[in-house]
């Protein structure tokens, strides 16, 4: 669900108009402890799938049967081992840690397997020496793009942060942007930089699905095959922005996060045109599941399940990459009404409700429940209330919670 809000001048009503569409939930959340078995639920799911999987394989249109599972790089192997381990080597499954590796694979073996893992940071592989990103070369070359959009590499700079607070005024034609969010230092040259990188890689992905290869084809990008299923491990660490909450892993730095989330395609809301598409539905794994935030759960929402939540369509991801224009046009809209904003928390709850599950031991055996009461305040309490909104400069009791904005 979505709305849109617009004050009626001088009569004081807010007119709102809302759009609805119900749709299935294709995917979810396990976040479960470390050490309980994510990776053995995982397989297991695998496993009771395959019969359907097979079913639906179609070499000749690139549907595979597998289940991609997309690591942090320094996992690939753990993965492959504990799939020996607990299948005794049943799964059928193709290991690609590099563009190399990738090239000895057919469309028929990919297609015909049941487990194909693979690194996040893929897309932004370097060699040891030179300069050559050998993925997203490949993948313009199979692609047939044009030198002219051929596509950079990730950015290295943060061109927006997730805000934990916002504060300040938009001043216009400012080369950082809107310094409204706390600690944001992002440029505009860095956002164009987002969005140009992010377009190359969306028209070579374009291209590459307009093409048939035939099955006997070695090398063909990840991009072109709709998968059985994604699983996402460790799929906080793609997300995370601040650099207090990035791991030190020396082989998945900022750069190839920038890479990583460009890959799982998480800025994009249409399922249909991200990087890896999937039949039955994408999941994620992590033992920080990174729910702490609207801005947070909504992110999850979108990239693991593909349900749009409410306020989605101004989610701080889509001013990674945008022009100064939309984000001063983005700023006119004003504050949300406290009703917006709890519909917004209303549909994250029930996303990590239905979506979300986390092993939290015995269930909470208190009973709650809800009571609300009114009161006359004497002098003495009236004072300290006074004192404690003096930032809103009332001027006497009557408060209504919209006044009170985020504090009510």
């Amino acid at each position: 669900e979505e709305r849109s809000e617009h004050i009626l001048p001088g009569i004081g009503w807010c007119l709102i108009a809302r759009a609805a569409q119900k749709s299935p939930l294709r995917g979810g959340v396990l976040g479960d402890a470390i050490g309980s078995g994510k990776t053995v639920v995982t397989i297991a799911l695998i496993l009771s799938g395959m019969k359907t999987a097979h079913s639906r394989r179609n070499v000749n249109e690139g549907k595979s049967g597998a289940t991609l599972v997309v690591v942090p790089p320094g996992l690939v192997k753990q993965w492959d081992d504990e799939r020996k381990k607990f299948t005794n080597n049943k799964l059928k499954c193709i290991t690609i840690d590099c563009t190399s590796t990738l090239k000895r694979f057919s469309v028929k073996e990919i297609c015909n397997a049941d487990m194909v893992i693979v690194p996040a940071s893929i897309i932004e592989e370097k060699p040891k020496t030179g300069k050559q990103r050998p993925y997203t070369e490949h993948l313009s070359k199979m692609a047939g793009t044009s030198k002219k959009y051929a596509i950079p590499p990730a950015p290295s700079g943060y061109s927006q942060r997730e805000a934990p607070t916002i504060e300040g005024t938009w001043v216009r034609n400012m080369a950082s942007g809107p310094e409204i969010y706390v600690g944001n230092k992002g440029k505009q040259r860095s956002r164009d930089e987002q969005a140009y990188y992010g377009f190359c890689y969306s028209e070579a992905i374009m291209k590459l699905r307009e093409k048939k290869f035939d099955p006997s084809e070695r090398g063909v990008p990840l991009e072109y095959f709709t998968w059985e299923r994604i699983i996402i491990d460790e799929c906080h660490e793609t997300l995370v922005t601040g650099m207090q909450q990035e791991s030190k892993a020396a082989d998945f730095k900022a750069q190839a996060r920038r890479g990583a989330r460009e890959f799982l395609g998480v800025a994009q809301t249409d399922i249909s045109k991200r990087p890896l598409v999937a039949t039955s539905g994408v999941w994620g794994l992590t033992g920080t599941p990174l729910l702490e935030t609207e801005a947070r759960v909504t992110e999850l929402a979108n990239l693991m399940g593909g349900t749009y939540l409410t306020g989605a369509a101004y989610h701080w991801r889509k001013e990674e990459r945008e022009s100064g224009r939309d984000l001063y046009l983005n700023q006119q809209g004003g504050t949300k009404s406290r009703e917006y904003r709890c519909t917004i928390q209303d549909t994250c709850h029930a996303y990590v409700k239905q979506a979300c599950q986390r092993n939290r031991g015995a269930k909470l055996q208190v009973k709650l429940t809800r009571k609300q009461e009114i009161v006359n305040m004497n002098s003495t309490e009236g004072d300290a209330f006074l004192k404690e909104i003096a930032s809103l400069k009332l001027q006497n009791f009557c408060i209504t919670p919209d006044q009170l904005g985020e504090k009510a």
